[in-house]
């Protein structure tokens, strides 16, 4: 076992350069934006003392800041990373050992919206909810805190992750109408979209 003082600094750090590094990789070598990012590597650069990593870090940093926020080019798609941990309902192991997964997935993800001002969170399968709700009221009170919040999101809809090819048209209406009434019946919010990550394959009627 490997033991290391965690300096959050140099970690930022690190990931602001390499994201620069891949990024100006993959512009037009005559492109403005790749000139400024280079530009803004080598004062990065200056800014760190090798002999003081730590202690010069965030000056190094503040260098990186304004091309790792500046927009591409108008037109561009805007993207979001949402946390997310695929958990099957049911699967290889007991209904028992899949409340204990969840529960502890989402104890942990509670800890780090706390601990995270940025991260969110999204979970499916309102079946989920309801086992922590059951089995852990504790986690589910701070899951409920975190979906007020806009920082914990109930995705899709469904009790389950549903398949779409074999069940019928009826028995995935029931599929939303129970999960969206729990979770309007629990948080007050009904999911605006379908979450189908491991559904098997999709029917017409999830294309039309």
């Amino acid at each position: 076992m490997d033991l290391a003082v965690f300096e959050p600094d140099v970690f930022e750090l690190a990931l602001d350069l390499e994201v620069l590094i891949e990024l100006q990789a993959e512009l037009p070598e005559t492109s403005p934006r790749r000139m400024r990012i280079l530009q803004a590597l080598d004062d990065a650069l200056d800014a760190l003392d090798l002999q003081h990593i730590v202690e010069t870090a965030s000056d190094a940093r503040a260098q990186l800041a304004d091309v790792l926020a500046s927009p591409a080019d108008a037109s561009a798609h805007r993207i979001a990373a949402i946390g997310h941990a695929h958990i099957d309902s049911a699967w290889l192991w007991p209904v028992r050992e899949t409340i204990r997964k969840v529960a502890r997935t989402t104890s942990s993800m509670a800890t780090l919206i706390d601990e995270q001002p940025d991260f969110l969170y999204g979970m499916s399968s309102a079946q989920q909810y309801a086992w922590i709700k059951e089995h852990r009221p504790e986690v589910f009170a701070r899951v409920r805190d975190a979906v007020a919040a806009g920082r914990f999101l109930p995705l899709g809809g469904m009790w389950v992750e549903s398949d779409t090819v074999m069940p019928t048209g009826e028995s995935l209406v029931r599929q939303f109408s129970h999960g969206q009434r729990f979770f309007e019946r629990e948080f007050g919010i009904r999911s605006k979209g379908v979450w189908l990550p491991d559904s098997f394959g999709y029917s017409p009627r999830c294309r039309s």
